[in-house]
């Protein structure tokens, strides 16, 4: 998956040296139990029943907070996971400075994010999500958090004639029923699409940090302090 295509440095290390990881807005705590095979894990997110949920057999940290005053001290982690976290955030630039301040020099950030504004759709709605982003922006922001951005590309590339359809489609549909739905629903001919597009994103996941994807419905940056 992508965490591991674009982390395979971090997580050799792990043979070396015990590691620390921050899951920034770790929800649920989707990606905890890979991070848990290559280090120490810290699930942080503001939504204390999304903590709650996480596999209490495992040795994760669960820590409720708000992700623009990190409760952390200076350089506590080899590497903080953010995936979909700024997209909710008002002050976006001052949790990416927040991630600096706890990373250990050398420390490895990964990020993934929605793009492009023409995507928005009644989801972006139903999940708070702010803003979506390109890379070019997202890449400055990061630089000026002072980091050194290593790679940038667009994903799921697969969804995004969809994605435009169905906010055009929302768009001239303006009924209550599309103001509250969530992508997370899968419905009419979507449900047959779905596996191809997880087809598709297994292949692209592993190469397209070497492809570097023009376009698509996210956005990817990896960075070093």
């Amino acid at each position: 998956n992508l965490v591991s295509t674009f982390n395979a440095d971090v997580f050799e290390r792990s043979n070396k040296e015990v590691l620390k990881f921050l899951d920034l807005g770790s929800g649920p705590g989707s990606f905890t139990s890979l991070l848990n095979q290559y280090g120490q894990v810290t699930c942080y997110d503001i939504d204390f029943g999304s903590l709650e949920s996480i596999d209490p057999s495992s040795q994760t940290l669960r820590v409720q907070g708000n992700g623009v005053s990190l409760g952390f001290e200076d350089a506590t982690f080899d590497a903080v996971f953010m995936i979909t976290v700024l997209y909710h955030i008002k002050d976006d630039n001052k949790t990416l400075e927040e991630a600096y301040r706890v990373l250990k020099p050398g420390g490895s950030l990964f990020i993934v994010e929605p793009a492009f504004n023409i995507f928005k759709r009644a989801h972006d709605k139903h999940v708070h999500g702010l803003r979506r982003y390109k890379k070019k922006q997202l890449v400055k922001q990061i630089e000026n958090a002072h980091f050194e951005v290593q790679s940038s590309t667009y994903s799921k590339m697969q969804l995004a004639p969809f994605a435009f359809l169905l906010g055009i489609k929302e768009r001239l549909i303006k009924t209550s029923s599309y103001d509250s739905r969530s992508d997370l629903e899968v419905r009419g001919i979507e449900k047959y699409l779905v596996p191809l597009f997880a087809w598709w994103s297994k292949i692209e996941d592993k190469y397209c940090e070497k492809i570097k994807i023009p376009f698509g419905t996210s956005v990817i940056v990896s960075a070093k302090k």
